[in-house]
């Protein structure tokens, strides 16, 4: 229950951040149309995650929060804003790296259970092994302070562990 609040709590302020940013770029003259709508869209995920948060789906409102912490990443690239701040990138990329290590968790877990279950989880395995290589680049590059590398990598790790339990 903790970590989905706190998930839903980072997000809402990733959220609040970013509406900061997009009206800015709005007041700077800047088509704002499709971050907006990205934004928005990241509401309507943290209303569902907050839902689920109610309804005691974690796991569930886990991901909504995630999800919607993408599509503020997304909003913020549409208007270019790049983050200038080091905090705000190592920030950025430490939260990438946050939510690939929750998603390759739970791929583990699903990948654990079907295998309880006595379906074949090679494929599967190996996409967590690849997702698992990829969080490591994400380290090395986050340890060298290249926060765009890490969030790259992080980001890849985060889609092949999803890829390991839609293998399943």
């Amino acid at each position: 229950e903790g970590d989905a609040e706190d998930a839903i709590d980072e997000a809402l302020e990733e959220l609040a951040d970013a509406q900061d940013e997009v009206d800015e770029a709005d007041e700077d003259g800047e088509d704002v149309e499709e971050a907006q709508d990205l934004l928005d869209e990241a509401q309507d995920l943290l209303d569902e995650a907050e839902e689920a948060l109610d309804d005691e789906d974690f796991d569930e409102a886990v991901d909504l929060a995630e999800e919607a912490s993408d599509f503020i990443d997304e909003a913020l690239d549409e208007i270019g804003a790049d983050n200038d701040d080091d905090e705000i990138d190592e920030d950025s990329a430490q939260d990438a790296i946050d939510d690939a290590e929750a998603a390759i968790d739970d791929a583990q877990d699903e990948i654990d259970e079907a295998d309880e279950d006595g379906e074949d989880t090679d494929d599967a395995e190996d996409l967590l092994e690849e997702a698992e290589e990829q969080l490591d680049e994400a380290y090395e590059a986050f340890d060298d302070e290249d926060w765009e590398e890490a969030i790259d990598e992080a980001k890849e790790a985060e889609d092949l562990a999803e890829e390991a339990v839609d293998a399943l």
